[in-house]
């Protein structure tokens, strides 16, 4: 019987993203001040000028509204970057069974994600402090990567039947 399965996680704001919200409306307002100090230049297109500006911060704004998108078909996991509710970016695709190892971020085996031999890291999580997020190792595109992700309890009971019991660490 075929196994598929969807869940969608919504990024948390960390302080970094409240940072760049309060530079985008930094930069707002002293792209106004600048408009208006220099109104013999700007008389023509005014209008213009202000809808630019709102409608940029707008856009940046908005691009900062991620969540992840978690498909499992089988022992495929597709993880999807939605921007917006717009955009869609497939960041990877990979068969469960190619982990080298899978655990509790949060567990006694999340010492693993500092591993040196790790070149790249996909955070695709919510960052929320009462997550469970699970991390996996696995080689992809020729590099060691570190996926930090959170699955619901449907898709590990799901990946337990294609990894190994030496690469797969529930708690």
């Amino acid at each position: 019987m075929d196994f598929f399965s969807e869940w969608i996680v919504k990024r948390e704001k960390n302080v970094i993203d409240i940072l760049k919200v309060i530079g985008i409306w930094l930069g707002v307002f002293l792209l106004f001040f600048i408009i208006i100090n220099n109104y013999q230049f700007f008389r023509s297109f005014i209008i213009i000028a202000f809808a630019a500006v709102v409608y940029i911060a707008y856009k940046l704004l908005m691009n900062m509204n991620v969540e992840y998108e978690y498909i499992v078909t089988n022992s495929i996991l597709d993880i999807d970057k939605i921007i917006a509710r717009k955009k869609r970016k497939r960041i990877c695709s990979i068969d469960v069974g190619n982990f080298d190892f899978f655990a509790l971020a949060n567990g006694e085996y999340g010492k693993n994600i500092q591993n040196p031999s790790v070149r790249k890291k996909i955070n695709a999580w919510s960052g929320k402090a009462d997550a469970n997020p699970y991390y996996a190792l696995f080689n992809y595109n020729g590099e060691r990567t570190c996926l930090i992700f959170e699955p619901n309890e449907k898709m590990v009971d799901n990946f337990a039947q294609y990894i190994s019991r030496e690469k797969y660490h529930k708690f």
